[in-house]
């Protein structure tokens, strides 16, 4: 929030580097757009109406961050939970995965904060909803927002960077099953898909490029502190999400796995992710957000599964009460 206010003073290098600077740039835009409407209800009548305002009641200004970034975001993230669910599985294992989510602990307590983690949560889900569509069909549109997706998930935070490895089999794999369309064109797509993700790249975080130097430093100076393979399981994932829902999410990405072929392209990004946390972050239980969803959605594949063979057995509230 701090670093979205001093964008007031003209100069939008933000001059630290250790956070991707995209959600700090709609920040100001929104504070922006808070004090042209305070301003037209007679609320401010100048600029250091606003100042005074931040400087010694900022509760307003938190307030709208909570919203933006928090709440609205993992709110939406419960929705295309759901979208992704459908697609991936079916419509059941869909309406579960969003109801763990719902009331995930991790996932609801941070949705009150300004974090950038709930976000990006957000963006890995779209991600993989694009991606879905890139497992039937071939098109220049959905390789442009696939690449558009990647490099926004980058500059909400820089651990988006973990999609690389989905990102790059989706798009080998589109590119070796559309022989139906001539070679020149498919590497046509590519290029468009790179383009797409060094304009959003370019747009979100331009003195990235201006300021090559000051960027380095500040990376090099971020007190990465890596911490044991068991930490977030034990910690993050279990206290966050609870041991149930963590031990059926392994059941069902190990289920997924065999039974649902283009759902092995999450759990490759959940091990992924899950290493890269390990070896180059921090402690704090939030990293792990970007994975709870999947999580819940592999464990709400086998408990639906299970209840669909058992439904006319036990009524449906009890069984999720076992659960």
């Amino acid at each position: 929030m701090n670093y979205a206010l001093a964008y007031g003073t003209g100069d939008f290098n933000p001059h630290f580097f250790n956070i991707a600077p995209l959600l700090t740039y709609c920040l100001f835009f929104i504070y922006g757009l808070f004090f042209i409407i305070g301003r037209i209800f007679g609320y401010f009548h100048t600029i250091k109406d606003f100042a005074y305002l931040y400087l010694n009641n900022p509760t307003f200004f938190y307030i709208i961050g909570r919203m933006v970034l928090g709440v609205f975001c993992g709110t939406a993230s419960v929705l295309v939970l759901y979208s992704l669910g459908k697609r991936y599985f079916n419509r059941a294992t869909a309406l579960l995965a969003s109801f763990f989510l719902a009331f995930n602990f991790l996932h609801v307590r941070d949705s009150h904060y300004i974090y950038f983690d709930i976000p990006l949560t957000l963006f890995v889900l779209i991600f993989f909803l694009k991606a879905h569509d890139l497992f039937k069909r071939a098109r220049r549109i959905d390789y442009i927002q696939l690449g558009a997706l990647f490099g926004l998930a980058i500059s909400v935070k820089y651990q988006g960077i973990s999609l690389s490895l989905p990102f790059f089999i989706i798009i080998l794999y589109n590119f070796m099953i559309s022989k139906n369309i001539k070679i020149s064109e498919r590497i046509s797509y590519l290029i468009w898909c790179g383009s797409a993700f060094l304009a959003v790249i370019f747009i979100s975080n331009p003195f990235l490029f201006f300021n090559i130097s000051e960027f380095k430093n500040s990376i090099s100076k971020f007190p990465y502190i890596p911490v044991s393979p068991l930490f977030h399981l034990k910690i993050s994932l279990f206290n966050g999400c609870g041991a149930s829902m963590v031990i059926f999410g392994m059941i069902g990405m190990i289920w997924a796995s065999i039974k649902r072929s283009k759902a092995v392209i999450i759990v490759m990004f959940i091990l992924f992710y899950y290493a890269l946390i390990t070896k180059a972050t921090q402690p704090g239980e939030r990293v792990v957000l970007p994975i709870v969803p999947l999580i819940l959605l592999f464990a709400a594949f086998p408990i639906a599964e299970i209840y669909n063979a058992i439904k006319n057995k036990i009524p449906a509230i009890a069984f999720l009460s076992l659960v």
